[in-house]
């Protein structure tokens, strides 16, 4: 398998070689031959425009790779060491009090990534902006659920300022909401969705173990339906 994805590069490298830089040649060909006194109107034409397009083309391809590298770099993250750290930190808070990730852009700066087992994160003593927060923890079963949150400067996510306290809190976590919703189609058919929100109504993501199994009961009880949602 190794050997044929080293073929199949090669090949399109030669592919992407051939439309960058094949144009040299009508191009060459065309004014040998009207130094030589011959018709070569359409082989300076055909090679002067496939290097224009050429040329826009790699032009394209380039902005293309920076966008992707500029984007890359803005959402790779490292994880936030305190003792490299020169400024000063302070403790943040959050409500659940266990296993938890926190990835933020600490003031206008950088972003980190911060790990806890407890809930209270060591971060630097600057304005907090979190870009995605997710916690681990265990249902009844004993199997492992985790929860995730994804924020995008909208005007509720939460912001903590720790440039003049030594702990504050972060307004995200437990408990979450689950609420499931009906809505009546045409022909007797119906929709329903299940959404998992904050107390501040942000979205959640849960992830269970295994697909969760949707029922709906009747007054007595009885399930009168059952889906395993394996697809979400």
């Amino acid at each position: 398998m190794a050997a044929v994805g080293i073929i199949f590069g090669i090949i399109i490298l030669l592919i992407a070689a051939f439309f960058v830089l094949g144009w040299i040649v009508p191009l060459i060909i065309g004014l040998v031959r009207r130094k030589q006194g011959k018709s070569c109107t359409a082989l300076i034409v055909l090679g002067s425009v496939w290097g224009v397009m050429a040329l826009l083309g790699a032009g394209v391809i380039g902005l293309g790779v920076y966008a992707f590298s500029m984007a890359e770099s803005r959402w790779q993250t490292e994880e936030f060491d305190p003792s490299a750290y020169e400024g000063e930190t302070a403790i943040l808070e959050t409500a659940h009090k266990g296993n938890a990730t926190l990835v933020a852009r600490v003031g206008e700066g950088e972003s980190y990534s911060f790990s806890t087992d407890d809930g209270s994160f060591l971060v630097p003593a600057d304005v907090i902006k979190p870009q995605s927060y997710s916690i681990t923890a265990k249902g009844d079963d004993g199997k492992t659920w985790t929860a995730s949150w994804w924020f995008y400067s909208a005007q509720n996510d939460p912001e903590a300022d720790l440039t003049a306290v030594d702990r504050g809190n972060l307004d995200v976590g437990p408990p979450i909401i689950v609420k499931p919703s009906r809505r009546v189609l045409s022909e007797g058919r119906q929709s329903i969705d299940v959404s998992f929100t904050d107390a501040a109504g942000r979205s959640v993501r849960l992830s269970p173990p295994k697909p969760p199994v949707i029922q709906i009961l009747d007054a007595s009880g009885a399930a009168v339906w059952s889906h395993k949602m394996e697809y979400g």
